[in-house]
């Protein structure tokens, strides 16, 4: 199976790569199940690879097993989005702030331990990240 352009669907001449995201079980009979990533789409607007994989086809894993590779991430600004929200100032707190930069919401919270004569800054922040677009992100091992 070769990979394809993801905007034009045009067949590109290097065979398509995929990650196994969960062990694979076998029925026994040489059949293996496993979950791969991304998923084998053979036409329409998502398509992601040149045809069908053939039936009883070898599989080829990159890398020796039982070694350990190092792992790169490279991806575009627009692969992934980390989301901040502007939390509420609790009622009975004093001097309770919040203060933005970047599109990065922070509250801050300054109280006193009158025991130990110490100052203290809590510092919060509620934050969620996403995948926006998985095809902007690869995940490269080497040695």
């Amino acid at each position: 199976m070769f990979d394809v352009n993801p905007i034009t669907k045009a067949t590109l001449p290097i065979l398509k790569q995929f990650v196994v995201k969960a062990a694979g079980s076998s029925d026994g009979s040489g059949n293996l199940t496993m979950t791969i990533a991304p998923q084998i789409i053979t036409s329409g607007a998502f398509q992601t690879v040149s045809a069908a994989p053939a039936d009883n086809a070898a599989l080829t894993f990159v890398g020796t097993a039982n070694t350990n590779y190092t792992n790169n991430l490279f991806f575009d600004r627009n692969a992934f989005a980390l989301v901040t929200v502007p939390m509420a100032k609790p009622p009975g707190a004093v001097d309770v702030s919040r203060q933005s930069k970047n599109g990065i919401s922070v509250r801050v919270i300054p109280f006193y331990d009158g025991t130990n004569d110490k100052s203290t800054w809590r510092l919060d922040v509620l934050y969620g990240t996403k995948t926006i677009d998985p095809r902007l992100a690869v995940r490269v091992a080497g040695t």
